[in-house]
């Protein structure tokens, strides 16, 4: 095909035109697609929403936990009056396994209407009782393995008549959220150590022969 001289000359300037209109019209798509905030709220909530569920299920965790502890310290109160009033003792002294007798214990605490047991099961509950003077109160958890103690849960020393006696209770309470644990020592994984304990005096209750500690 033979191009006149004049029409080439007309068709480089024309491309050389459009190359030009190319530039400004991908600044300005550029300029549109910088200044479009039509999807910015979904994601300012997809990052601030997630924010704060992560925050509520904290806190949630946090009321949980707290709840459980004063639901575990009532029950704790139920169980020391049996043994300051020494109703516990009279009613368990046909036996002497330290086994059954926690495990009544813990039915007298988790059984009574004023403080049932609503955040944890009444086999999670470990409980201690021992007299002053019988020895020291061994950890409630294992630092090494973050698992129960061998020496805790498995004691009870018969408070008899005007002794001073040391209970402890403890649950392993399971979190909502492991990985936000802050202030929630205890258990190794997603558990936290939930414990109270009190110091009473024995009532000096009427005995008889097998009754006595």
């Amino acid at each position: 095909m033979i191009r006149l001289p004049g029409l080439a000359g007309t068709d480089r300037r024309s491309g050389q035109a459009e190359a030009g209109l190319r530039v400004p019209r991908r600044r300005e798509a550029l300029r549109r697609f910088l200044g479009d905030d039509s999807g910015a709220s979904a994601i300012e909530f997809a990052f601030f929403g997630t924010l704060m569920l992560i925050l509520m299920m904290v806190l949630f965790q946090y009321a949980i936990v707290y709840m459980a502890r004063q639901n575990l310290d009532n029950a704790l109160q139920v169980g020391a009056r049996a043994l300051m009033t020494g109703s516990f003792q009279r009613g368990t002294s046909s036996t002497a396994n330290a086994a059954t007798i926690t495990s009544n214990l813990r039915a007298v605490m988790c059984g009574n209407s004023d403080a049932p047991a609503l955040f944890y099961t009444c086999n999670d509950m470990k409980v201690d009782v021992r007299i002053s003077g019988s020895g020291g109160s061994g950890p409630v958890v294992d630092a090494k393995t973050g698992t129960w103690s061998d020496t805790f849960g498995t004691s009870y020393s018969c408070p008899g008549p005007t002794s001073i006696a040391v209970i402890r209770a403890a649950v392993r309470l399971p979190l909502l959220v492991p990985m936000f644990k802050l202030g929630l020592s205890g258990f190794a994984g997603n558990a936290a150590l939930v414990q109270a304990a009190t110091v009473i005096r024995v009532e000096p209750y009427p005995v008889t022969g097998a009754g006595k500690c």
